[in-house]
């Protein structure tokens, strides 16, 4: 017998997939402030988010917004004169995007 349609498999959760980020604002000489939009949740609740900081290619450190509803947060104590880089992950229950 021939099937005329792909047989149907169930979706399975995946890991988010990442923010878009909206923008990196100043705040002041050592705060600024991230905002972000939510991307696909990978059909599987969005549980917070992780900034990742970056300064001459080198992680710094790792901020986790616990909130999954949040879609902004600011970041202290940089240095001033420093170039930095962000990267902001969604995480839920498979891991993080």
């Amino acid at each position: 017998r021939i099937f005329s349609s792909a047989p149907k498999f169930p979706n399975f959760p995946a890991v988010p997939e990442a923010p878009k980020l909206k923008g990196v604002s100043p705040v002041s000489h050592d705060t600024i402030l991230i905002e972000w939009t939510p991307n696909f949740d990978g059909g599987s609740p969005v549980t917070g988010f992780v900034i990742e900081i970056f300064s001459n290619g080198t992680k710094l450190s790792e901020h986790s917004v616990l909130s999954a509803d949040s879609t902004a947060e600011h970041i202290h104590q940089l240095e001033p004169n420093t170039k930095y880089g962000f990267r902001i992950k969604a995480a839920n229950q498979i891991g993080e995007s």
